[in-house]
């Protein structure tokens, strides 16, 4: 009874407008396909049509419903993970179990207004218990949904009921997955970097394997379930079992010593979401085009863009994870020095710069060999997909392998010196949390062509800044190796104001 008088009020609640007015927008676009669909093929459509369309169509599923699910379900995980509620549930089990109780409120108005907006939709149409012609013609892109719903020899109603179950269910196991990861990583920033992988993949898998049993909006319709399965409740019962093994497999995993060792990998949490967007990024079809060789994968994947300021946004936005994430993992470092760590180092080295010359070997050592194992690492993936070894790059037939990989390694390590540098001397002088993001934002700021004439120390090392020219490729390393040594400068000068003022 408490479980209805919740959803009753969550139902009725303000915050829900903004999702009304996506899902009627939507809707109508939708139902102005489906109506000129029908003219267009001179068929007859009804209620049915326009309902199950919107219920089922693939690119509101991933692009907007996931999306609210994903949000909904991170802030019911964070606000029912309190020390009141830990103690109260006494085991992971029941708090597992409480966090879904708590959650299915949301998720029963989010489901309600979803099919409420969808059949306000169908305003004007037929009412009929029955499929029409429309969904009794052949199966084409245009009416498969109706066509799949009618070839399963299902009433058009109950097809609806069961589409609604599913949906229902995988919010269910989305919930349960994201609850069962802050039980092992109790990290708000883990639980929203899960939230939009999960997205990721939505999207990446609807758009480049659309059509196989990996594909996740396979699982958020029946008519796309039923394409795939034999039977529609085949998919149902597939998401029931993942919501048992996850369940299991955390509870077993929460247990020691197993406990430990989660427990000792959560300090390294931030590393590994890195590391695994960046072995994604390199794995993902989507920052290549027309590959034909091992170099063209190199070229492809860290292009970001050229001179002109000419880029893809996928590509773009892949150069600022790879390497402003490898940066911004550098600044905590040097932020955790020099809040925790920095007079004690101070006293073992005794003098700022001999300290300083030991903290850039090491910085700088690891800096390169990161660079030359994504570069290897992107070799090899291009070796085992089967890409060609000749020493030649496709879309730039006129450039060495030779040259590639100097621009690679050599300017790539250069420009990962001059963000660290950066980072050093604005973390010297204020070591406040707001001043890492404006790091990072000045970096990607400074990297766009349009305001970065080729002389300012930040997107230089991108593959789109590659030419035939060695010249232009050698006055890269130039300005980058000068900004180094005006860095060193600056940096010189602030350690003999810092002895100043220890002095006095």
């Amino acid at each position: 009874m408490r479980m209805f008088k919740n959803s009753a009020n969550e139902l009725f609640s303000l915050k829900w407008l903004f999702l009304i007015t996506a899902f009627v927008l939507f809707g109508w676009i939708n139902r102005q396909i489906v109506v000129q669909n029908s003219v267009t093929h001179q068929v007859k459509i009804n209620i049915w049509d326009i309902w199950l369309s919107q219920q089922m169509n693939a690119t509101f599923l991933i692009y907007i419903f996931l999306p609210v699910v994903i949000l909904s379900s991170v802030l019911s995980i964070q606000n029912n993970y309190t020390y009141p509620i830990l103690v109260r549930t006494r085991s992971w089990f029941r708090w597992i179990l409480f966090s879904f109780n708590s959650n299915i409120p949301n998720s029963l108005s989010i489901l309600t207004y979803f099919v409420v907006t969808s059949w306000i939709m169908t305003t004007g149409s037929q009412l009929e218990t029955v499929w029409s012609p429309f969904s009794m013609l052949p199966v084409t892109s245009f009416n498969w949904i109706s066509s799949i719903g009618y070839e399963s020899g299902l009433t058009p109603y109950w097809f609806l009921v069961l589409n609604v179950i599913q949906l229902l269910i995988f919010q269910i196991l989305l919930h349960v997955f994201l609850s069962c990861c802050y039980v092992l990583f109790p990290h708000i920033y883990f639980l929203m970097g899960m939230g939009f992988l999960v997205f990721l993949y939505g999207a990446l898998s609807l758009r480049y394997f659309p059509d196989t049993s990996l594909t996740l909006f396979r699982y958020m319709s029946v008519a796309a379930s039923k394409f795939l399965y034999p039977s529609v409740y085949h998919a149902m019962i597939l998401l029931l079992s993942l919501i048992f093994i996850i369940v299991v497999g955390t509870i077993y995993l929460n247990k020691t010593p197993i406990k430990l060792t989660i427990s000792h990998l959560k300090g390294y949490f931030g590393y590994i979401l890195y590391s695994f967007i960046l072995l994604l990024g390199l794995l993902s079809p989507i920052n290549s085009t027309n590959d034909q060789t091992i170099w063209d994968l190199v070229y492809s994947r860290f292009y970001g863009f050229d001179r002109n300021g000419e880029a893809v946004l996928s590509i773009m936005l892949y150069y600022f994870i790879v390497f402003i994430g490898f940066t911004y993992i550098q600044a905590l470092l040097v932020n955790n020095i020099l809040v925790n760590r920095f007079y004690y180092s101070l006293i073992r080295y005794k003098s700022y710069w001999r300290w300083f010359l030991a903290y850039v070997i090491r910085t700088w050592g690891i800096t390169f060999i990161f660079i030359s194992s994504i570069t290897a690492v992107t070799i090899l993936i291009g070796t085992l997909s089967g890409l060609s070894s000749l020493p030649t790059i496709t879309f730039l037939p006129q450039v060495s392998v030779t040259h590639l990989l100097y621009h690679m390694l050599v300017n790539g390590w250069l420009q990962l010196v001059n963000y660290q540098l950066m980072v050093f001397v604005i973390f010297w002088i204020s070591s406040r949390p707001s001043v890492r993001i404006g790091a990072v934002i000045l970096i990607i700021t400074i990297s766009i062509p349009t305001l970065n004439n080729g002389w300012l120390p930040a997107g230089l090392n991108a593959m789109g800044y590659l030419t035939q020219s060695w010249k232009e490729t050698l006055q890269i390393t130039c300005v980058l190796t000068a900004w180094i040594i005006l860095m060193l400068g600056c940096i010189g000068y602030l350690f003999r104001k810092k002895h100043w003022m220890f002095a006095l």
